[in-house]
């Protein structure tokens, strides 16, 4: 339990150093949900990116996580589809790929050093252990990304 707590708290740091403010209305919580476990795994995915610039590699422990999440990962896929076909008239891929280029371009960017890659490596092989329902996944991804950039779009 301390060590939960103690990645909880971890995990609040970076989210602080994410957060951004928005000034729009929240999407309903399913789609906010799934806003946030999107952006998260993309957020991850840049990490890990960044992280292998300055030669420290995690990729495998994403391509670990990615794999063991690869349901909910899909599920959460889903319902961004379906809330952008509802949405709006025009393609449903380039909207889907403009929201998805936005997450990419904010979680991009980013102080990346050795700590940080090595916190990202642990959350990574921790998400990766299981959890098919993805209650740890969910409540990481409420903490880390408390605004998803898809509230700006509302």
């Amino acid at each position: 339990m301390k060590r939960r707590t103690l990645c909880i708290t971890a995990l609040a740091a970076m989210a602080a150093s994410h957060a951004i403010a928005v000034d729009a209305k929240p999407a309903p919580p399913a789609m906010r949900s799934a806003a946030q476990l999107r952006e998260l795994s993309i957020m991850f995915s840049s990490v890990a990116l960044r992280c292998n610039r300055i030669g420290i590699n995690i990729q495998p422990d994403f391509d670990m996580f990615a794999e063991k999440q690869k349901g909910v990962l899909a599920r959460t896929e889903m319902s961004l589809q379906q809330h952008f076909a509802v949405r709006t008239k025009a393609d449903l891929h380039a909207e889907i790929d403009r929201y998805q280029i936005r997450v990419l371009n904010f979680y991009g960017t980013g102080r990346t050093d050795q700590q940080i890659c090595s916190q990202f490596s642990n959350l990574l092989k921790r998400l990766a252990e299981g959890d098919a329902e993805g209650k740890l996944l969910g409540n990481i991804a409420t903490v880390m990304v408390p605004e998803p950039l898809l509230e700006a779009d509302q």
